[in-house]
């Protein structure tokens, strides 16, 4: 009878041993098999965090500890840790930002000879805040245009004025009529459109990571926030071919740097 149990008791022993065996093989199955183990499972991406550089945030770290006793000439320090100095910094970015309405411009000329100033001219109103001086531009980039298109009088002044900037594309019949063309001019005002100003150069920004631009100087250079508004005025000829022309440039800025 005492070697029965005996017996009976290694049996119990085998049979939880295979259990726990067989449980752990399982659990390591399971694991290796799970969508995060498993190697053909794309990467968990990490959270995505907004641009620093175009928001306000504060960063805190440091600290320490300190203890001392007083004594009549002063503080006997007792024990310290870490930097008790309070460091204040801060980095302000170069920022501007600028608001356009009505810059999708569209000009139906049915009668040439009758047409006057106010029917070849529309205007872009806008605003420009900025904390450093800054040129608001006319992007030509991609447009074809070249130096010599970007008219000058005969000081060398530029005029504000394109040379076959608009730029047909096809007739009332659909026949292509690329080889057409006509000038445009673009001024600036800062007043309201009381006075226009002309542009005052051509070419890349100071970074040279803006190009074939026609800049002016907004306010003389100094910072703050105007009201502005750009005269587009076309100017086809009096015989001007029919069709349909465009032109496509950009509003950029730039910084005074």
């Amino acid at each position: 009878m005492a070697r029965i149990k005996k017996k009976n008791h290694r049996m119990v022993l085998a049979i939880l041993l295979v259990v726990t065996v067989l449980f752990g093989t399982i659990a390591e199955t399971l694991r290796a098999s799970s969508p995060e183990n498993d190697p053909r499972r794309p990467p968990i991406r990490k959270p995505y965090k907004p641009d620093r550089y175009r928001t306000n945030w504060i960063e805190q770290h440091g600290g320490g500890t300190w203890s001392g006793v007083y004594r009549k000439d002063g503080w006997l320090t007792e024990s310290s840790s870490g930097d008790p100095n309070v460091d204040v910094e801060c980095d302000i970015e170069l920022h501007c930002s600028q608001t356009f309405t009505n810059n999708k411009i569209y000009f139906h000329i049915g009668n040439l000879y009758a047409l006057t100033e106010a029917d070849r001219t529309a205007y872009i109103d806008g605003t420009f805040s900025s904390n450093n001086g800054m040129y608001a531009g006319i992007c030509f980039e991609g447009t074809g245009k070249a130096p010599a298109d970007i008219l000058t009088d005969a000081a060398g002044n530029y005029t504000g004025e394109i040379q076959n900037a608009m730029v047909g594309t096809t007739d009332v019949l659909g026949r292509n009529i690329s080889g057409e063309a006509f000038n445009i001019k673009i001024l600036l005002s800062e007043d309201g459109g009381t006075t226009w100003k002309r542009p005052i150069d051509y070419g890349a920004d100071a970074s040279g990571t803006i190009v074939e631009t026609l800049w002016w100087l907004i306010a003389g250079g100094s910072e703050g926030t105007y009201d502005i508004k750009w005269s587009v005025e076309i100017l086809p000829n009096v015989d001007q071919a029919d069709g349909n022309y465009q032109f496509d440039p950009v509003l950029v800025v730039a910084p005074i740097l």
